[in-house]
């Protein structure tokens, strides 16, 4: 493995940890994301993480679901997440 392999590997599991953290903020404070303007439905939030957003819809006050986590640079519009 060359050392450019290992630094992406390291980042990529640096950025697995940060999101498995904002996963359990979200069990705590399922509000802390902002609303999906584009979706007509207030249970839908998003919550950013470096580039990436972490799209999760609030089932009822013990559950969320987390729908995707998409890489900022990426097109949503073209995913059918919801």
């Amino acid at each position: 493995m060359t050392s450019s392999q290992k630094g992406s590997k390291k980042f990529a599991q640096l950025e697995v940890l940060k999101i498995k953290t904002r996963k359990r903020i979200l069990r705590t404070k399922p509000l802390i994301g902002k609303e999906v303007f584009e979706k007509e439905d207030l249970s839908i939030r998003e919550l950013l993480e470096g580039n990436y957003t972490i799209i999760y819809k609030i089932i009822d006050k013990n559950r969320i679901d987390i729908l995707t986590i998409h890489h900022v640079a990426r097109n949503l519009v073209d995913r059918e997440v919801f």
